[in-house]
């Protein structure tokens, strides 16, 4: 980036951050490794059903020594807050994954899923779907698909010009995903008895 765009004070700032960082990298790659284990073993006792440090280690204990456990016990922690913390990982990383996609793809590090329309698209095939059909299990590849092709739009959009400056992927973004907000107003409209 060069730097006669940004003021002296605050280049020199972001370089002071950028060396503290890389002073204290294997401190923050720790943390960032840590953190989400311990926030995911707290979370084994959050919920409506009390569980306590008490429960968690009666169930390791009879897992290790073949015994029974309290089934109450055993279900809420083996069967929904145990998928719940995995389920929440797996989401998360794919969220990561898919921002990093984006960024890379688009070479922008500020696109978003709002910013290229996908939003608003996967809304409209949400909504569409809702309309069209009486199950509800037509939502879900139908906000994909239209997520997709809204992603695709503004990619083609992008395309258009002979620049490759982020700006127009920007703007097409804003262009796809008016478009399909206002499909989302139609459809609002005409299915309203």
């Amino acid at each position: 980036m060069p730097g006669h765009c940004v003021p002296h004070h605050y280049q020199k700032g972001s370089e002071t951050v950028l060396r503290s960082f890389r002073r204290h990298r294997t401190l923050w790659y720790g943390l960032m490794a840590v953190l989400p284990l311990v926030l995911g073993a707290c979370s084994v006792f959050l919920g409506r059903y009390p569980v306590s440090v008490r429960d968690i280690g009666a169930l390791a204990a009879a897992a290790w020594t073949g015994q029974t456990m309290d089934p109450t016990h055993f279900s809420v922690i083996v069967h929904v807050r145990m998928p719940r913390i995995i389920l929440g990982a797996l989401v998360g990383g794919s969220l990561a994954v898919s921002g990093a996609a984006f960024q890379g793809l688009f070479r922008n590090p500020l696109v978003s899923s709002g910013m290229l329309g996908v939003s608003s698209g996967a809304g409209f095939g949400a909504a569409l779907a809702l309309i069209l059909f009486d199950r509800y299990g037509y939502v879900y590849p139908f906000a994909f698909g239209f997520g997709l092709l809204a992603v695709l739009l503004c990619f083609f959009i992008g395309r258009l010009t002979a620049s490759t400056q982020a700006i127009t992927l920007v703007l097409g973004g804003v262009i796809v995903g008016s478009i399909f907000s206002a499909l989302i107003s139609l459809l609002k409209y005409l299915a309203d008895p």
